[in-house]
């Protein structure tokens, strides 16, 4: 898996820290953020075009794919509808027949609903009807875990999605066989269960997972905020959205960025999360419905 870093566009060649570039549309009118990404694609680093709606709530307006080939991204989000899976299903179909997909393009498609029902029914219409759609993501803003219950811990912890993710496996719903990509984080710390877990997560379904994204390295850092390597974080995710206007102004907060992206990469590497493990073996056991046994 390989990590996708947000920043604020001052600081794009600062905190270049991946190959692998979640790039945003309607940023694309600032020329530094354009001519960056545009200039780290033709060197080869990949560039995955997101369709705007976390940010703007909304698709942004225009065609994403003249946003595409303005940057030249190797990936598109096509549209999707927030928390609805069949107006998911019905935009992404709309857009697919109005768009050819061009030679050397991907596609890729977001996971969204409001029960797990809806998710496990989105997840497997998506891979057996639209054989367009390369890489199936899957967000971090789950309200509920893979029995529906909403809790405030579980979502601040990253169970959600995971939970989702192994009943999805569990079930024989998961297809090893496409790309996969992790939208978002609440906790980085949720990035080593996929690791931890082999009963849940075999190892060919973490193979399957390319990559995720998320701002708040960056974020942490402007607030001089550590992630801990045991935890992710001492309590909640700091709220709302980046700013992309802001730039570090002090050594701290670079410091932190470095510390935090550290933390990161270890976490994806199997490394620490030890408390964020004990609260999903708990979560688990309040389930009894499948097993998650640490290896």
């Amino acid at each position: 898996m390989q990590h996708m870093y947000i920043t604020a566009t001052a600081d794009l060649d600062k905190c270049h820290s991946s190959t692998m570039h979640l790039v945003l549309p309607h940023l694309y009118k600032d020329p530094y953020y354009l001519e960056t990404y545009k200039a780290w694609g033709k060197q080869g680093e990949f560039l995955m075009q997101d369709n705007g709606i976390f940010e703007l709530k909304t698709v942004v307006p225009g065609s994403l794919m003249e946003f595409a080939d303005q940057i030249g991204a190797h990936e598109v989000m096509v549209p999707e509808v927030l928390r609805n899976a069949e107006a998911c299903l019905k935009v992404t179909e709309e857009f697919l027949s109005s768009n050819p997909k061009p030679r050397g393009m991907r596609f890729a498609a977001c996971l969204q609903g409001k029960t797990w029902q809806e998710i496990a029914y989105h997840y497997q219409t998506l891979w057996k009807e639209f054989p367009q759609i390369d890489t199936i993501c899957i967000p971090y803003g789950l309200e509920f875990d893979c029995f529906n219950v909403e809790d405030e811990e579980k979502l601040h912890s990253g169970w959600n999605r995971f939970s989702n993710i192994a009943r999805l496996v569990k079930e024989g719903k998961w297809n090893p066989s496409i790309t996969h990509h992790l939208l978002g984080l609440h906790n980085p710390a949720e990035l080593t269960m996929y690791w931890r877990f082999r009963e849940a997560i075999p190892k060919n379904v973490y193979a399957s997972i390319r990559s995720n994204d998320s701002s708040i390295c960056y974020k942490y850092g402007l607030h001089g905020a550590p992630f801990m390597h045991n935890s992710g974080f001492l309590h909640r995710k700091i709220k709302g959205a980046l700013d992309h206007s802001a730039r570090y102004t002090h050594p701290l907060q670079w410091e932190t960025f470095q510390r935090n992206r550290d933390i990161l990469e270890w976490l994806m590497q199997g490394s620490g999360g030890d408390r964020i493990a004990e609260l999903y073996i708990m979560f688990n056991k309040e389930c009894r419905e499948f097993s998650l046994r640490e290896m």
